[in-house]
């Protein structure tokens, strides 16, 4: 009975954790603007603990944090190559980053390029 009842409360758990991961990635879209989004501020939101959380995200091979820093890469990438007449620093501030030189260096990291970079091939493909 033990065996039968730890199973069907994984199988639960996982889904449960699925609906969650879910309606959270759904919440952080809406929200990436927003300076005070992190994993505190999230478990306020959803009522649920920090580690159910991260199990949660865990499970889709990610961490929250790491899902809002590229989430937010994304978007500001998304403004650079169409909003030429924003700046970068601008761009970056409205995606949650608080810091320039931050902003620049991580999205170099992950897209292996600056962020003037992809400004200037922007400008080419749209001449």
């Amino acid at each position: 009975m033990e065996v039968l009842f730890n199973s069907s409360y994984i199988k639960s758990s996982q889904k449960n954790g699925s609906i969650l991961y879910h309606e959270c990635k759904t919440y952080i879209d809406k929200h990436l603007t927003d300076i005070e989004l992190n994993i505190n501020n999230l478990c306020n939101e959803f009522q649920t603990p920090p580690r159910q959380l991260a199990r949660a995200f865990s499970q889709n091979g990610q961490t929250v944090s790491r899902y809002i820093w590229k989430s937010r890469l994304e978007r500001s990438r998304e403004d650079i190559l169409k909003s030429i007449n924003i700046s970068i620093t601008e761009i970056a501030f409205k995606w949650g980053f608080n810091h320039s030189t931050h902003f620049s260096n991580a999205y170099k990291k992950y897209y292996g390029e600056s962020p003037s970079d992809t400004r200037r091939m922007s400008k080419v493909y749209m001449s």
